[in-house]
C-alpha cells in the first residue's frame, strides 16, 4: 500500500515535469552586440548596438570592421555578428508598415467606392427621372406635331378654298358681267338701227 502511494505521488510529480519538457522555445531573436575602441575583445566597450542597427563599414581587418553608426559614433564589430542582408525583425517591421499602408489605403479605397455607390445611386434615379420627363416630352412634342399637321392641313385647306371661291367668284362674276354686257351690246345694237 506504502509502495502504491509513493508511485502515485511520483507519477503526479513528473507529469508536469514531462510537460515542462515537451514544451517549444524558440532561441530570441534580440542581440545586442559591442561597439569596441578598437579591434580585439579586451577594448572598451564604447556601445551596446541592437539587431538590426544599420552600421556604415570604414575600415577592417581579418575579424573586425571600423563602422559608424547612424547617430555618427565609430567603433569596432565583429564580423560574425554583421551580415550585408536587412535581418527579419527589420524586415518584418518594414513589412508591417507596408500593411498598416495598405489597410490605410484600402480603408480609402473603400470610403472612395461607397461615395461612388452613392453618387450612382443618385445619378441612377436621376437618369430615371429623367428618361420619365424625356417620355413625357416626347410625347408633348408627338402631340404638338399631330396637332401643328391637322392645323396646318385645315390652313392650307382653307387657303384652297379661299383660292377657289375668288376664282368662282371671279368667274360668276366675269360670267354676270359678261352676260350683262352681251344684252346691252345687243340691246344697244338693236336701238340703233337706222
Amino acid at each position: 500500500m506504502r509502495f502504491m502511494t509513493i508511485v502515485c505521488i511520483l507519477a503526479i510529480l513528473l507529469v508536469p515535469l514531462h510537460q515542462a519538457l515537451a514544451q517549444t522555445v524558440y532561441v530570441t531573436d534580440s542581440l545586442e552586440i559591442t561597439l569596441r575602441s578598437g579591434p580585439g575583445a579586451t577594448r572598451k566597450i564604447v556601445k551596446m548596438l541592437p539587431s538590426g542597427s544599420p552600421l556604415t563599414i570604414l575600415d577592417q581587418t581579418q575579424s573586425w570592421y571600423r563602422v559608424r553608426t547612424q547617430d555618427g559614433r565609430t567603433g569596432w564589430v565583429l564580423k560574425r555578428y554583421v551580415m550585408q542582408e536587412v535581418p527579419k525583425k527589420r524586415q518584418i517591421t518594414i513589412l508591417e508598415d507596408k500593411i498598416t499602408t495598405l489597410e490605410e489605403s484600402q480603408a480609402q479605397a473603400e470610403k472612395t467606392v461607397q461615395q461612388l455607390r452613392s453618387e450612382n445611386k443618385e445619378l441612377s434615379s436621376a437618369l430615371e427621372e429623367t428618361k420619365k420627363q424625356l417620355s413625357n416630352v416626347s410625347g408633348d412634342h408627338q402631340a404638338l406635331r399631330t396637332k401643328v399637321h391637322s392645323l396646318r392641313s385645315g390652313h392650307e385647306l382653307r387657303w384652297f378654298l379661299a383660292g377657289a371661291g375668288v376664282i368662282g367668284f371671279s368667274a360668276l362674276i366675269g360670267f354676270i358681267f359678261g352676260r350683262f354686257r352681251s344684252r346691252a351690246s345687243s340691246s344697244a345694237s338693236r336701238k340703233v338701227r337706222f
